[in-house]
């Protein structure tokens, strides 16, 4: 493990990238920690890690919040999308959400339901909105696809990940293959 200098002006700059309460909340422990006499400069790493990681996280979830970019036009994302020796294909539209695309592929390849899972999509997570200290994912999954595509501008031929249950740790290759127009509102989706 990396030793850095923690002083109190390294979290102040830490605390004035932040809003929130449970980072602020670590920042003003670890403050008060490193004044004390009796110092543990191994724990007081560890939590300036714990801070650096969620202000990181922080700022790519604003930086995905703020540039929400919903397109005006019905699309299709047509996937291929791998797990094993199994290969499925798969059509949804870009106004369901990124936890729908997960409950899909949940069902496709027969997995149990009720276990968390991952999306790694361009070196960004999302998940389950489950951790309450927004440790796990960059971004919930309550997002629409369309809109978390086009924040980290995920494109026709881009590779991700989908991993689902963290204990078995089961890992897909998802592909977006294609992404489809459509004219009319009614018609369907395979």
């Amino acid at each position: 493990m990396m030793k850095s200098k923690i002083t109190a002006e390294n979290l102040n700059e830490l605390k004035s990238k932040t809003k929130d309460k449970f980072t602020l909340f670590l920042i003003n422990k670890l403050i008060k920690d490193i004044n004390s006499d009796k110092r543990n400069n191994f724990y007081e790493t560890l939590d300036y890690e714990r801070i650096t990681n969620l202000v990181k996280k922080e700022e790519i979830r604003n930086k995905i919040k703020k540039s929400k970019k919903i397109s005006s036009e019905i699309l299709v994302y047509v996937f291929e999308i791998k797990c094993g020796n199994k290969k499925r294909n798969l059509e949804i539209k870009n106004n369901w959400l990124v936890s729908d695309l997960a409950d899909i592929i949940i069902g496709l390849f027969n997995h149990e339901p009720m276990h968390l899972y991952e999306f790694k999509l361009k070196n960004h997570s999302f998940g389950p909105e489950c951790d309450e200290w927004k440790e796990m994912f960059d971004y919930p999954d309550n997002i629409r696809i369309d809109s978390a595509f086009n924040s980290i501008d995920f494109r026709e031929g881009d590779i991700g990940e989908f991993i689902y249950d963290f204990g078995d740790n089961i890992k897909h290759k998802i592909k977006l293959v294609e992404i489809k127009k459509i004219k009319d509102k009614n018609q369907k989706v395979s």
